[in-house]
């Protein structure tokens, strides 16, 4: 079975593109299917990129010594909670550190900002899971021996994390280019 994104598998998944509004807050527009899928890919791995040149983010990636650390640091200062509203608005990089709980794509794109800034490249995806009616996303970090590994910041623990590895039906990956 093919694990590509395609317009069969994605069905009637929606997702969310941002657009540039006053800044710090990125105002969303919900897209269906697998252009939707892509342009918000896109829109995260540039929310990124712009976070990693935030000297917010640049100040705080200093204090940690490995992506553990990392990656502890947001799961712990920044709890998974769920969207808000039906309308989405994406906080710049700088207003998420000063947030207690923050949606999948604004862990992702905390996340990201962080090991970006930390030198580390990194890729950004969206999963769709059998049983599950939306896409999720999840990162993926490359480290010094050239292998690339799984993170996805709403986890707060490995098992359950390797447990939806194993009922992903489709995954879409985009790089985050510097």
């Amino acid at each position: 079975m093919s694990r590509k994104m395609t317009a069969e598998n994605v069905s009637k998944c929606e997702t969310t593109g941002a657009n540039r509004h006053h800044g710090a807050i990125k105002s969303v527009t919900k897209q269906a299917g697998v252009t939707g899928i892509e342009f918000s890919l896109r829109s995260l791995a540039a929310s990124i990129i712009e976070g990693s040149r935030s000297p917010a983010i640049v100040k705080k990636s200093i204090e940690f010594d490995t992506v553990h650390e990392t990656v502890a640091f947001v799961r712990a200062r920044h709890p998974w909670v769920p969207d808000p509203t039906d309308n989405e608005y994406m906080l710049s990089s700088d207003l998420m550190l000063e947030r207690d709980g923050l949606d999948g794509d604004e862990l992702c794109v905390l996340l990201g900002s962080l090991l970006v800034a930390e030198g580390f490249e990194v890729r950004i995806s969206v999963r769709k899971y059998d049983g599950f009616g939306f896409v999720h996303p999840v990162l993926h970090w490359k480290d010094a021996r050239g292998a690339w590994h799984l993170i996805d910041p709403c986890s707060s623990d490995y098992e359950k994390q390797n447990e939806h590895d194993r009922k992903m039906v489709a995954e879409m990956t985009v790089p985050v280019k510097r």
